[in-house]
């Protein structure tokens, strides 16, 4: 009798196996859904960011907040939100406190007390703040899914792994993925990325990656093989080439991906014996045309990997690693003139004069004159080159402790292409934190110079 209740167990057990195989089997061979690519990026980011209720006080000159440690404006934004949706918010926060929430202009330096941080913390994790946080985490680790959309990828496991690296900053995400890319977007797999990220990324991240990888690959998500890739007896520049000039009969130029900045326009020589012109930013788009070594072409944006090109009568993509700068090198060229404005209150208009960019160029050392000499026909990225974490003092791009007009003549060489600058002076100079370095913050580290501005970064 006991031999035949034990072989019932085993058969249901057997069966209840059987079961849940066949129901786990179309799950993994389905498509896996945008909710769900979201929900475990969610995951996977704040397990390394925070709490509902956690709060730092002072993050780089301003407060971060929350599940993703939204910083700054974007605290305030979430602040406000759930104030005006919980009835307890004035309580909570006390009437001053509260006040300010619901009137202030920007939060861009504001940093918290600790009475503050257990204030906003109690309000964050009420039930109205935990469900705000839920849903703003989600649309913005969504966006971040979408570029990579953008890009051809389509393996739910990669798209949620660039998602964590987008989280560090667009510009760092869209390194990596660059140089992951030997085959086409659409063929990057989950290793590969992974141990691209791993190469490219500083002990700090080591661990978050990792944890990232390991849960994706338990998932069991990728679906992706990549292709062999095409061997290339060519001269022909853009990792993706092809010695066949047969054109397909249409080519259809693809959008422009969210991540591409009007910050690279401008007209550039091309350094190849031949470089590839294609319908999309991807070595397996079709190809176009190709472009004759010295040719100049009119760049219409990029990413610091690939352009949006105008050559003759055709408009479309190549690798900007074989673009280089029309600008004439010896020219030192005026810091452009920008008006920046903090609230309500405007803020002169100030230029550096080419005379006094000569005068403090030439203070600097022989070992910066040398780089000059082997830089200057290099392509200098302005986008995604900097990563908070290096910032010590915003705006001291020489590192000499003081944030004056010699630290913006030194940033517009840099954006001119005549000298290289560290990890730290990068993070330094992204003096409105938005992972762009342009004449922009060269104008606003002479306002702060010259006391039109109290405090930097400006967000």
């Amino acid at each position: 009798m006991r031999k035949k209740i034990m072989a019932v167990i085993l058969s249901c057990l057997t069966l209840l196996t059987l079961v849940m195989s066949a129901a786990w089997s179309p799950m993994r061979a389905s498509a896996v859904s945008m909710d769900q690519m979201t929900s475990v990026a969610v995951e996977l980011i704040r397990k390394s960011e925070g709490t509902y209720g956690s709060i730092n006080p002072n993050d780089n000159g301003a407060v971060s907040v929350g599940i993703l440690q939204w910083h700054a404006g974007r605290a305030l934004d979430l602040m406000r939100s759930v104030a005006k949706a919980d009835a307890s918010a004035e309580s909570t926060l006390g009437s001053s406190f509260y006040n300010e929430v619901m009137s202030a202009t920007n939060w861009n330096t504001r940093t918290f007390s600790s009475g503050e941080a257990s204030a906003a913390s109690a309000l964050l994790s009420s039930e109205t703040g935990i469900a705000k946080q839920e849903a703003l985490a989600a649309s913005d680790v969504q966006g971040y899914i979408e570029v990579g959309q953008s890009y051809g990828i389509t393996d739910p496991a990669v798209l949620v792994y660039y998602a964590e690296l987008y989280n560090r900053g667009s510009g760092v995400a869209a390194r990596i993925l660059s140089a992951a890319n030997t085959n086409g977007y659409a063929n990057i797999t989950l290793d590969g990325l992974h141990q691209t990220a791993l190469a490219k990324s500083s002990d700090y991240y080591t661990s978050r990656l990792v944890n990232a990888y390991n849960t994706l690959v338990s998932l069991n998500w990728s679906t992706v093989t990549p292709a062999a890739p095409t061997e290339d007896t060519s001269s022909v520049a853009d990792t993706g080439a092809s010695s066949d000039d047969t054109q397909p009969a249409e080519i259809t130029i693809a959008e422009t991906p969210a991540d591409f900045s009007e910050s690279y326009a401008g007209d550039y020589i091309v350094d190849a014996t031949s470089l590839n012109l294609r319908s999309a930013p991807d070595t397996g788009a079709d190809k176009i045309g190709a472009i004759d070594n010295g040719e100049t072409i009119a760049v219409i944006s990029g990413n610091g990997s690939w352009a949006k090109v105008a050559y003759g009568e055709d408009t479309g993509y190549c690798a900007m690693d074989y673009l280089v700068s029309a600008a004439k090198p010896t020219e030192t060229q005026p810091v452009e003139t920008t008006e920046v404005t903090e609230t309500t209150e405007a803020v002169t208009e100030t230029t550096v004069s080419e005379t006094q960019a000569t005068t403090e160029m030439t203070t600097e050392t022989e070992t910066v004159t040398a780089v000059e000499t082997t830089t200057v026909q290099a392509y200098v990225e302005v986008e995604g080159v900097s990563d908070p974490q290096y910032a010590t003092v915003y705006g001291d791009i020489n590192e000499d402790g003081v944030v004056d007009t010699s630290d913006a003549v030194l940033l517009q060489r840099y954006l001119n292409g005549y000298v290289l600058l560290n990890d730290r002076q990068l993070a330094n100079a992204d003096c409105q934190r938005d992972d762009l370095l342009d004449s922009i913050d060269v104008t606003v580290i002479m306002q702060y110079a010259i006391d039109n501005l109290s405090a930097l970064p400006v967000l």
